[in-house]
Formats: C-alpha cells, sequence, structure tokens
C-alpha cells in the first residue's frame, strides 16, 4: 500500500492551514482522524450553543 503522504502535506498547509511542521509530527491516527471524522457536522441549534458558550469576543 502506497500512503499518499505528498496530497495529504498539500491539503493540511493549504486547506487546513497547518505549519508543515506540525503535519510531519503529528502521529498518523490523529491525521486519519482528521480526514475521516466520525461525528456528524453540527447542526443550526449546536452551533449556536457553542457560539454562546465560547464567543469570539
Amino acid at each position: 500500500m502506497s500512503w499518499p503522504f505528498t496530497d495529504w502535506h498539500r491539503l493540511a498547509v493549504r486547506q487546513l492551514h497547518l505549519p508543515p511542521g506540525e503535519f510531519w509530527t503529528m502521529p498518523l491516527a490523529d491525521w486519519l482522524a482528521l480526514l475521516r471524522p466520525d461525528t456528524a457536522p453540527l447542526d443550526t441549534d449546536a452551533l449556536r450553543k457553542l457560539m454562546e458558550d465560547y464567543p469570539d469576543g
């Protein structure tokens, strides 16, 4: 099996804005969890609650 590290590195830097050093030191299990999250996206109510609990300002 060939691992697509070049593609993953590009995704990490360009889309997730991770510094290259963080990508290369990240455990493989953590990276795979980022690629395949097992949780559903937030619905509107959950997002509103999160924004109330952790305001930007």
